[in-house]
């Protein structure tokens, strides 16, 4: 599908999310866009749902649950059997980020739902005012950026700083690579340049927020996002040098005091991505939802360990 052929699906997906509530990053146009590169997708109404497969050289899977504003649970399994016949390999065969009450009262003796990852959210005014004891350090951290560097500047993302921002990523990506982390985290590094390359080229045509740090006229960082809902922002990039210290505390700081962004009332700053170190980052700004994402298969004989049931209880509130 091409750039143009996926624009004019915008409004679509856009109408049917609005039908229902939902927290997700994945759960946006913005979103299915960033992957465009990566898998063919194909868009059908069933069952008065909207059904987005995705398909790469591994097989074709459901993007997200199918959406409507009248679930039927006949669409999930219309999906799977589409998806069935499409994949040699049935362990492909899968229906991803499926967030809470999406399964749609789909058969629980046929379908399990397996825990994949969690999203951070945050109130946006806790991080821009970073008030009280408990965001103390981050205070600090903040402070001592600003002290060391005085000239820092929180811009705007212009395109003609594309060649800048890529440069930045790459010598990101080589630190980050040179940790040891396995073949895996070092392929998604690979696959997040792509991304960061779109949204660069794209960020105006999908309605996006980016912003950029720059000290002594050098930019040191940029973040972007995008409204997920009319009460939630999500921050989807996010890349700083990673010697300068209290950098990313001061650009996250900053970018929810943002004139387009501080009117949302939270703020997603999606997922971990099982990452120890980004876990302890995440969770040392304090969220107040830990989001969960999970996927849903056929039934296997053997039940998962992280098989769970869709209820409110499954979102953590994390009231400090």
């Amino acid at each position: 599908m091409s750039t143009d052929d996926l624009l004019s699906k915008r409004a679509l997906i856009n109408t049917y999310l609005q039908r229902k509530p939902h927290y997700l990053s994945a759960l946006s146009f913005v979103n299915l866009f960033l992957w465009k590169d990566f898998f063919a997708f194909d868009f059908r109404i069933i069952k008065e749902s909207l059904c987005v497969f995705a398909k790469n050289n591994m097989g074709s899977f459901l993007y997200f649950p199918p959406l409507a504003s009248s679930p039927n649970p006949e669409a999930i399994k219309t999906c799977f059997r589409i998806m069935n016949e499409r994949n040699t390999d049935k362990t492909v065969t899968r229906i991803e980020n499926v967030g809470i009450g999406m399964t749609y009262g789909s058969a629980p003796e046929k379908h399990e739902q397996s825990l994949k990852l969690k999203e951070y959210c945050y109130r946006t005014e806790d991080i821009a005012g970073l008030v009280g004891n408990r965001y103390k350090s981050k205070r600090s951290e903040y402070n001592r950026f600003v002290n060391v560097y005085p000239s820092c500047q929180f811009l705007p993302y212009e395109k003609s700083m594309s060649g800048e921002c890529l440069k930045l990523l790459r010598d990101w990506t080589e630190e980050r690579g040179s940790t040891g982390q396995d073949d895996l985290y070092n392929l998604m590094l690979e696959e997040n340049i792509t991304v960061n390359k779109t949204v660069f080229e794209n960020f105006e045509l999908l309605g996006m927020v980016g912003r950029v740090v720059k000290v002594e006229g050098k930019i040191c960082a940029y973040t972007f996002g995008y409204p997920l809902t009319k009460d939630m922002f999500c921050v989807v990039l996010e890349v700083a040098d990673l010697s300068m210290k209290g950098l990313p505390t001061y650009i996250f700081r900053e970018f929810c005091n943002d004139a387009q962004v501080r009117p949302y009332k939270l703020l997603n700053a999606m997922d971990d991505t099982g990452i120890p170190n980004l876990t302890a980052t995440k969770e040392s700004f304090r969220p107040v939802l830990m989001v969960p994402s999970y996927t849903l298969r056929k039934k296997t004989r053997v039940p998962s360990r992280h098989t769970a049931i869709f209820t409110a209880e499954n979102v953590v509130y994390m009231e400090r």
